[in-house]
């Protein structure tokens, strides 16, 4: 059976070349690279060699990077971070940022911190001066995803940054999505912390990290160790930290003519669906990343259109992995003006390197058969996927 994996925005494989280096790292070290001896001496070097190639590939110090369980907890160690160095007690974001900050920012909440969510435009992106306009004179913390899980929009990250520290506002921004496909120079972009995670770039689940700029205050309302420097407490995982580290030196290399092969592989995508299949509403917002591809399929619901693609073996999503299991429509595609029937239809395809023109070709064929047979009533419960007596919510 033929497949096409277009989910690469949830996750991507584990690159051979990462999966050699972690098991490598494996053999050479089996010590605590908090222990004194020699086996903790040496799991040590190997962690710091790790933190140093890292370093390298975003442009950092490699002081300032803290290796942590995933993008999710780089989100909420940067958010708690910064917004507890300081006497203020509110809280800026948007209202289309991943579900693992608006989660810290209702815990933010609960501590007695008020927070204002800034909607995209019409045109599906985040404007400066929208968020700025919300910045007061209480302000602890601006926090702005870099790229947006469910459309890839692109926020004007290095224009808030400017201001914002013109202001002295610490600036963090949920860089999960980006390194893929936009370039990444901490030294030069306006940023206080930035979040990252291993598996959106062909390296293993369970490891991220958080850059936090040389000389910000930083207090995070965490259990704190004196492992990374006292920031963040728990045993470092030396062999997910060298799969991390070489997955990110990886994108580096050849990165212009990857950008350019996902690019042609969407709009090879977006093009031939198009010309198969009335009634789709394409959510591209004119600066985007070009690897997700969002659409609104009138009439059918998500759930109804992904089981019937996972059936001929095409593996999509509808919203972040993170909550797709969630009964919920898409809180994305809510603040984009949708309504809840609406945000219901949305589909996401996302693209990678590894993605295949084979594999494009055939998930357009697939999906657009599924449309056809779900509207003409041969699948899913009922007429295009909604039960007879469903209402417009």
């Amino acid at each position: 059976m033929e497949t096409a994996y277009l989910d690469a925005a949830a996750t991507t494989p584990l690159s051979l070349e990462v999966r050699q280096k972690m098991m490598k790292s494996l053999d050479e070290t089996s010590g605590n690279p908090s222990s004194l001896h020699r086996k903790g001496r040496s799991a040590r070097q190997l962690l710091e060699r790790a933190r140093a190639e890292l370093a390298q590939a975003l442009h950092c110090r490699k002081d300032e990077l803290i290796f942590t369980s995933g993008g999710t907890e780089a989100d909420y160690l940067g958010i708690t971070g910064l917004a507890t160095s300081s006497k203020n007690r509110h809280i800026v974001s948007t209202a289309y940022e991943h579900h693992a900050v608006l989660s810290t920012l209702l815990v933010m909440e609960r501590l007695g911190y008020e927070v204002s969510l800034v909607n995209p435009r019409a045109d599906g992106l985040i404007h400066a001066e929208d968020v700025l306009q919300a910045v007061r004179d209480d302000t602890c913390l601006v926090s702005v995803m870099w790229v947006n899980n469910e459309t890839g929009a692109v926020a004007p990250i290095d224009e808030l940054g400017r201001v914002l520290r013109g202001r002295r506002i610490p600036f963090h921004v949920d860089g999960v999505q980006a390194p893929a496909f936009l370039r990444v120079d901490l030294d030069a972009v306006p940023v206080d912390a930035v979040s990252f995670s291993a598996h959106k770039l062909f390296g293993p689940v369970g490891v991220g990290a958080l850059y936090v700029r040389a000389g910000v205050s930083f207090d995070p309302f965490y259990p704190q160790g004196t492992q990374e420097r006292g920031r963040r407490g728990g045993t470092e995982s030396v062999v997910l930290a060298s799969g991390m580290a070489t997955a990110f030196a990886l994108q580096t290399e050849h990165f212009e003519a990857r950008v350019a092969q996902i690019k042609a592989l969407s709009d090879r995508f977006v093009r031939h669906a198009s010309a198969q299949i009335d009634g789709v509403l394409w959510q591209l917002p004119e600066i985007r990343t070009p690897h997700i591809v969002s659409v609104r399929v009138v009439g059918i619901k998500a759930d109804v259109l992904l089981m019937n693609l996972d059936l001929r073996g095409v593996f999509a999503s509808s919203g972040s992995a993170c909550s797709a299991g969630s009964a919920e429509p898409s809180h994305v595609m809510k603040a984009l003006g949708m309504s809840q029937r609406e945000a219901r239809e949305v589909v996401r395809f996302s693209f990678s390197s590894a993605t295949t023109d084979a594999e494009v070709d055939y998930a357009v064929d697939a999906f657009c058969e599924a449309v056809h047979q779900i509207r003409s009533g041969r699948l899913g419960n009922g007429k295009n996927g909604y039960s007879e007596d469903a209402k417009a919510e």
